[in-house]
């Protein structure tokens, strides 16, 4: 997700910028990510304990895990994949070619 990320920034931004954008990323990821979430959790550990942190980030990555696979299906182009399409496509040419050679024996044969 990481690597990912940090590309598609790069791809985004002019050339003069990709370094500044990958700066962006890493720095929002960073404050965001490891600041803010360290803050929160230190917070619900003192109030509520180690237990219930634990519980409370299995289901909040259960949660995500749902919302993301949602939105994969919902965002995700209903084009067929050009490996699968060159894949029907060369089949169906070997099974034409396939016929032809069978009408040309048959024809052979009468």
């Amino acid at each position: 997700m990481w690597a990912a990320s940090v590309e598609y920034a790069r791809s985004l931004a002019p050339i003069q910028h990709q370094g500044t954008m990958q700066a962006l990323v890493r720095g929002l990821y960073y404050l965001i990510g490891c600041g803010i979430g360290s803050v929160f959790a230190g917070y619900v550990i003192a109030d509520r304990g180690y237990v219930f942190m634990y519980r409370l980030g299995g289901t909040l990555m259960l949660v995500w895990s749902v919302i993301w696979n949602i939105l994969m299906v919902a965002f995700t182009p209903k084009t067929p994949n050009a490996r699968v399409v060159d894949h029907a496509a060369l089949q169906e040419s070997l099974l034409e070619k396939e016929a032809n050679e069978v009408r040309e024996e048959s024809h052979r044969l009468i």
